[in-house]
């Protein structure tokens, strides 16, 4: 939700919300034993993916205009991509670009990335000249995937890359053909504390800043998105147009499906008059959204058979207050999985009780503070310490940077430091500042 639609939310009527949220508790709790693993696990994105595999390896994962790859099948799939990157050099720590649009193969790519070791930094595919070479400079990567339709991109650089660096998805594709599908020996050394992926920043205020996600940070998601708040059970199929370098698709999508075993259906694209052709088309149960995508769906006419459709559940951000209710009436949504969160944040809240229009609770520390209106900076006292704001009082949104929620940051090491807060509330304590106005709601629920 924006500053400004967060402003005409209240606090939480105790009466109506404490019936939902004991209903909802048992499987809220669920996801808890996610929050205990630390970053020196030897856990991985793709280890979880791989035990999946093996579990359930002849139950649909991954589908795409109408084709559809199992479990297994996608696994072995992963691997002989992972075979075929390890032949051109990849190596753990390494970083494999990704510039692809929406497709199974560039979700399967980013995966036998971080089954290697290595970091996939998804690239926006519509960056062209100046932009996309200040990406690529970022990422520095050992090599370079490029679809068909991405070559365009390409040529719009000054200085053509080398090709040693360039592998082109048909060639990708031929080699994987015979190469080898067996789990890499890699997967299983991977800590959590590692780079999974790149995230690049729309780049609004100056150039793109890639904000990078370890496997825990992921994982956390996994656990306070996907096993508490969205909770697909293994026979949901979740629908996911946005592009796959956006953070609602690789993370909260991709994980709530690993998290249960369940189905992503990938959309090419959104488009608002095949958006419910595609939803049944695929059989979803689910689908993912940021705000703007709930708007322009409900800019079409109306028809009877609006709310005859087989979706359940949503998850996504921004879906705004004052058309919260018309959405979810219009379409017969049951249940709206709310969040806040960013690419770089270490926190995020999930309305994972089911509360209309709220970015839901978060487990984890944070602080609602005192701000300037003019610099729109957390303000200090004459002690130099920041002061919180009380129930149903708005303020910057600050997260604590601790052991369980470290901060990944940026490539930019000068990006990150202006992000940090020090010396809070008590000598040592270092907050995130999220940028973010927020209403604290109580219950630890902010909007």
């Amino acid at each position: 939700m924006g500053a400004e639609a967060r402003h005409k939310v209240g606090l939480l009527d105790i009466a109506a919300t404490l019936p939902k949220m004991t209903a909802a508790l048992p499987s809220v709790l669920r996801g808890v034993p996610g929050f205990l693993r630390k970053p020196d696990d030897k856990e991985s994105i793709g280890h979880i993916f791989q035990r999946v595999a093996a579990k359930t390896p002849d139950h649909p994962f991954v589908r795409f205009e109408c084709d559809t790859l199992t479990y297994g099948q996608a696994n072995d799939l992963v691997n002989r991509y992972a075979s075929v990157l390890t032949d051109r050099g990849v190596r753990r720590g390494d970083v494999v670009g990704v510039l692809a649009k929406n497709s199974m193969r560039t979700l399967l790519v980013a995966l036998a990335t971080v089954k290697l070791g290595a970091t996939a930094g998804m690239l926006n595919f519509n960056q062209r000249g100046d932009v996309l070479e200040h990406s690529l400079g970022i990422l520095d990567a050992r090599v370079l995937v490029v679809d068909g339709d991405c070559v365009e991109a390409l040529e719009s650089l000054d200085e053509a890359l080398p090709e040693k660096v360039i592998l082109h998805a048909d060639e990708l594709d031929e080699k994987a053909a015979s190469a080898s599908a067996e789990n890499p020996a890699t997967t299983a050394e991977v800590q959590a504390k590692e780079k999974a992926f790149y995230i690049f920043t729309s780049g609004t205020t100056g150039m793109p800043k890639a904000s990078l996600m370890s496997h825990f940070r992921w994982m956390k998601s996994m656990s306070g998105l996907g096993s508490m708040g969205v909770r697909l059970d293994k026979n949901d199929v979740l629908y996911c147009c946005l592009p796959l370098y956006h953070n609602n698709a690789l993370t909260v999508s991709l994980s709530s499906v690993l998290a249960s075993g369940a189905t992503i259906a990938i959309g090419k694209q959104f488009s608002v008059s095949n958006f419910w052709k595609d939803v049944r088309e695929n059989e979803a149960t689910a689908f993912t959204y940021i705000g703007e995508l709930c708007r322009y769906l409900l800019t079409q006419d109306e028809t009877p058979q609006d709310s005859d459709n087989t979706i359940r559940l949503i998850v996504g951000n921004g879906l705004r207050p004052e058309i919260w209710e018309e959405f979810t009436t219009r379409f017969g949504i049951e249940r709206v999985a709310e969040f806040y969160g960013a690419s770089e944040c270490n926190i995020a809240f999930i309305n994972a009780f089911n509360i209309d229009r709220t970015a839901g609770f978060c487990p984890l520390p944070y602080a609602v503070v005192e701000y300037d209106d003019e610099t729109g900076k957390a303000k200090r006292d004459d002690d130099g310490r920041l002061r919180k704001v009380g129930s149903g009082g708005v303020g910057l949104l600050l997260s604590k940077i601790t052991d369980r929620a470290p901060f990944d940051g940026y490539s930019d090491e000068e990006a990150t430091n202006k992000k940090l807060l020090k010396d809070g509330f008590k000598d040592g304590d270092c907050w995130f500042d999220t940028g973010d106005l927020v209403r604290q709601q109580g219950f630890r629920h902010v909007a």
